[in-house]
């Protein structure tokens, strides 16, 4: 499948390199200079949009937004030699597929453009959508992989560690499918989206990190990521549920990348399953939209800074202050705080500088599946 890319960058260089490199790929590129140039070329049509925006050569979010008013839909992959929160923000609220900071190499983005594609594709097949010939042959075929990875769902497990002296606290549990079915997690939740499966994925991931419960250092708290949808869903306040069993040690994640207005009664049911023992997570603070209204509706127990917060935080005075702001608001309402995404030891040393307590990222460990954190101690 030939897939389109319009490529808005203004670096000659680059545009000559990608598009060497695409040439004998089913990527059709065209690449331009100007924001004017890209919105001409939209016209015409694209599969996907990748465009530099931070620096003074680039697009700017005018063009993103207006790729968006032209279709909703367009992935939208955003290049910047300039990381800032401005720009990372603009880029998540106008729906932006990736964010990725310069270099980035022809192999990586070329992967990242298929990725989008592919996501695209997926959530166009939506419960609604009117049977044909080849939409139902695609839904069969992803039916049947997402069958197979449901039924042997697997987890990584990524440390959370105490700052002062990185002892291990606990882990976030997060979604791993085989490669060969599904590209990433990210692929496998938009296909339970598309299939009108998110309630039999949420059962299964908790099913798993229950059984995985078993094979992790006993007193570490363990995290476990929730889609909207699951709060709707009778199983996750059962007694006895598998993750039930194990709720003093599970802290149960809800990002706020994603609205939780649509959630009737979002409160009580909240408060239920603190009522057996869960404790609850804001995820990816300042990185969506929802902002203080999410820390109102849940009161959340902890909350995890998003990893745009952390990126490069020693070289930012604007994250800083943010990053010191809400340590202030947190020891004020006593909830937990950590901070997600550290990957170099200068973020490390602005962050403990900063006096955030706890922190996740590669930087300590890369996610590894439960056999590798047998027998470790977490204090």
């Amino acid at each position: 499948m030939t897939i389109r890319v319009l490529l808005a960058e203004p670096d000659s260089a680059l545009r000559t390199t990608y598009a060497d490199a695409f040439h004998a790929t089913e990527l059709d590129l065209t690449a331009v200079a100007t924001p004017a140039q890209a919105l001409e070329a939209l016209a015409t049509g694209a599969d996907v949009l990748v465009a530099e925006i931070g620096g003074g050569g680039g697009m700017g979010p005018g063009l993103l937004r207006d790729a968006r008013d032209r279709d909703p839909d367009l992935p939208i992959v955003v290049l910047t030699g300039t990381p800032e929160l401005e720009s990372a923000m603009t880029a998540v609220n106008l729906g932006a597929f990736r964010y990725l900071v310069k270099p980035v190499s022809a192999s990586t983005l070329e992967d990242v453009i298929r990725r989008a594609v592919l996501l695209r594709e997926i959530s166009r097949l939506s419960p609604n959508t009117l049977a044909g010939d080849e939409t139902d042959a695609i839904r069969t075929e992803l039916m049947r992989r997402f069958d197979a990875m449901l039924g042997g769902i697997r987890m990584a497990y990524q440390p959370i560690v105490r700052t002062t002296d990185h002892h291990i606290r606990g882990f976030e549990a997060l979604l791993r499918p085989e490669p060969e079915a599904f590209a990433g997690a990210e692929e496998f939740l938009h296909a339970a989206l598309a299939l009108d499966r998110t309630r039999d994925l949420g059962r299964a991931v908790r099913a798993r990190v229950a059984e995985d419960s078993l094979d992790l250092p006993g007193d570490g708290t363990l995290f476990v990521n929730l889609l909207p949808t699951d709060l709707l869903d009778p199983e996750l306040y059962a007694p006895d549920a598998p993750l039930s069993a194990i709720a003093p040690r599970v802290v149960l994640e809800l990002t706020e990348r994603s609205p939780l207005d649509a959630v009737s009664g979002l409160t009580d049911r909240v408060d239920r399953l603190r009522g057996l023992g869960f404790r609850v997570a804001l995820d990816d603070v300042g990185a969506g939209y929802a902002g203080l209204a999410s820390l109102t509706q849940l009161e959340p127990d902890v909350i995890k800074l998003d990893r745009s917060l952390i990126r490069d935080v020693d070289g930012s005075p604007h994250r800083r202050e943010v990053v010191r702001s809400l340590v202030a608001l947190c020891r004020s309402l006593h909830i937990g705080l950590i901070g997600e995404g550290v990957e170099r030891a200068e973020e490390f040393d602005a962050l403990r500088d900063l006096e955030v307590e706890q922190l996740q990222g590669y930087y300590f460990a890369m996610p590894a599946p439960v056999d590798a954190w047998k027998g470790r101690f977490v204090s």
